[in-house]
């Protein structure tokens, strides 16, 4: 299964950007939250695949 979250990450422009503030910061865990599993191989199974003849 794979994971999509919705919108960007809010770390990418953030000033108080430190390692390990993952753990403390309230913006991240919604975001992280917001995320829905979807089924990897139903997800790329509709495209359709067309040869060139």
């Amino acid at each position: 299964m794979a994971k999509i979250y919705g919108g960007v990450c809010p770390c990418k422009e953030c000033n108080k950007r430190q390692v390990g503030c993952h753990s403390t910061c309230t913006l991240y865990t919604e975001w992280k939250q917001s995320g829905v599993e979807i089924d990897k191989g139903n997800y790329f199974n509709k495209r359709i695949k067309r040869r060139k003849v």
